[in-house]
């Protein structure tokens, strides 16, 4: 894998060798040495970090998070302390018996499994550690371990170890001398999984060809990719968290804020104590192990979210080194380092939804991302939209017509839109004003060819009040009265209805999408153009609009996984 990534440009590579690397799991990076430091308060904006309290984050669960993260570190004897108080201590059958000492330089996140996280006590989770397993074939059994184990309580609501209380934070693994001993987390040889983990249903490691764009020339977590099969033992340089509970995507499954936090301050604590550790090996155990599907995709994305804010609105310079130095440029703007990690964590998460990227928006929606990216990088206030209505209105004795709706045909991923009389002429409403549904930002504005095509097309970016983004796309223009970085207003004229892309009738192709939508077609775009040996990055600006066209071999199930329903949208956005 590592022979395929060049200090500064992809190595044209074999049909095999592309679909390997769009297929095997992990991102990470290398630090570089040369970091410019966050100090003297006189220096121009783009030698300072992006300037954060929690003060201006957007009210909801990352704020509500940050809030709550304890402030943990480690003791000279290896303790998890708060405010000089040990947390509570409770040790495995595997502890007792193994006090190898490592020097860890990775750290991996599980779930417990643990359906009713309040309700677990300590009695209850040692015995599923101590509990001997047999593995898969049969071979050897084994009991599990981890590090610490973190809980939905605080320190101040749990602080014992007795067998009947709950869990806030416990440390499961006694130390040896102060130093760090080895848990028992993950396989200890990986090897007959080299096969199987090369797949296309878990693509987390596609984003590996985006690396040398980013100015990250080589892959270092070596956990997924490097180590695999060499037959060493991952326990040695990991440290293991086991997070009480299980399904975190889920609704109902989703932590609970403290729990969030507990695992924030926990994370630091280790950070802190062993600086080996790079932000880029803090790993979800899915992304270790193919069969694994914990902590959940979206959960470790979150968590990856609420370390990096943590990050910059602390003074620690050495953990904002190791979090946003891989994205430096040679210009040295460090705030301009802070958005390409950013983008960067954005297309690894649109990546590991390819296919379905209505998760993406939900995940989007949940943290207040893009209310969270405008407030670190735009300096002018994003124009939300709060609500959205039809982009035609009829008048007269004009009314509404419906054409195609959404998946009908299966690949008409929206609505077509006609304003006719009784008397329902052909191109009666040429030229009828489009209006915006919504306000948003014009990010295309242009003619994308091909007969039958889109025509003339408009394409508005719309930030929720939830901090999700979705798209809205007007097509078969006859006038376009907008341009590309405009801000428009709900209801604001920016078009005039046509039949262009050969249409017969004049009508408005309506449609409504996540961002994320239109990021995985660039980023498909930008791996089939880099395939072909086409020197292209995946910011590319395509103006012929190929990005927003969906594929002729399209069904009913591609259109409703990356596309709203538009009037379903508009109705409950209303």
């Amino acid at each position: 894998m590592l022979e395929l990534l060049m200090d500064n440009q992809p190595e044209k590579m074999s049909r095999r060798g592309f679909l390997k690397v769009l297929s095997l799991g992990g991102a990470s990076l290398l630090i570089p040495k040369r970091i410019i430091p966050d100090e003297g308060k006189n220096l121009p904006g783009e030698y300072l970090w992006p300037h954060l309290t929690v003060e201006m984050l957007p009210e909801g669960e990352v704020k509500e998070v940050l809030q709550q993260i304890p402030n943990i570190v480690i003791n000279s004897e290896g303790y998890l302390t708060s405010n000089g108080v040990r947390a509570p201590f409770a040790e495995t059958d595997w502890s007792r018996e193994n006090r190898r000492a490592i020097n860890p330089d990775a750290l991996v996140v599980h779930w417990s499994a643990h359906p009713n996280p309040e309700e677990t006590t300590v009695s209850g989770l040692l015995y599923g550690y101590n509990e001997v397993r047999t593995s898969r074939d049969g071979s050897y059994e084994f009991i599990t371990s981890a590090h610490a184990t973190i809980g939905p309580y605080s320190l101040e609501q749990e602080a014992s170890s007795e067998p009947d209380s709950h869990i806030s934070i416990l440390q499961t693994q006694a130390p040896r001398q102060g130093a760090l001993t080895i848990s028992s987390h993950l396989r200890s040889n990986l090897a007959p999984e080299h096969e199987a983990y090369i797949n296309t249903v878990h693509p987390i490691d596609s984003m590996q060809v985006l690396f040398p764009f980013y100015g990250l020339s080589r892959t270092y977590n070596y956990l997924p990719n490097v180590l695999r099969g060499s037959g060493e033992d991952l326990n040695l340089r990991t440290v293991s968290l086991e997070l009480v509970g299980q399904n975190f995507d889920s609704q109902e499954g989703h932590p609970n804020p403290q729990l969030i936090a507990n695992t924030a301050g926990v994370i630091f604590a280790y950070m802190n104590k062993y600086p080996e550790i790079r932000f880029s090996n803090i790993n979800g155990h899915f992304e270790i192990q193919i069969d694994k599907a914990d902590p959940g995709k979206r959960f470790i994305a979150e968590l990856r979210l609420l370390l990096a804010l943590k990050v910059l609105i602390g003074e620690n310079q050495t953990l904002k080194e190791n979090f946003f130095g891989p994205f430096m440029t040679e210009s040295g703007n460090l705030k301009e380092a802070a958005k390409r990690f950013f983008d960067f964590h954005w297309d690894y998460l649109v990546s590991s939804y390819w296919g379905n990227s209505k998760r993406v928006f939900e995940w989007e929606s949940r943290t207040g991302f893009w209310n969270i990216y405008k407030t670190l990088f735009e300096e002018a206030p994003a124009q939300i939209a709060d609500h959205f209505t039809l982009p035609v209105s009829s008048q007269g004795q004009e009314e509404i017509v419906y054409g195609n709706r959404f998946t009908e045909p299966e690949a008409h991923e929206g609505i077509d839109l006609n304003l006719q009389t009784s008397r329902r002429l052909i191109d009666e409403d040429l030229g009828h004003i489009i209006a915006s549904t919504a306000n948003g930002k014009v990010i295309f504005a242009g003619e994308i060819p091909g007969r039958p095509g889109l025509g003339k097309t408009i394409v508005i970016e719309h930030i929720l009040p939830d901090g999700a983004k979705v798209l809205s796309l007007y097509a078969h223009l006859d006038q376009i009265g907008v341009s590309k970085g405009q801000v428009v207003r709900i209801n604001e004229n920016i078009a005039s209805m046509g039949n262009s892309g050969g249409q017969v009738d004049s009508h408005l192709h309506f449609a409504l999408f996540p961002a994320s939508a239109k990021r995985e077609k660039e980023l498909n775009l930008y791996l089939q153009l880099s395939y072909q040996g086409e020197d292209v990055t995946p910011y590319f600006e395509d103006e012929s609009g190929r990005i927003y066209i969906v594929p002729a071999t399209a069904g009913r199930q591609f259109v409703e996984s990356h596309y709203f329903e538009p009037l379903d949208f508009i109705s409950e956005h209303n």
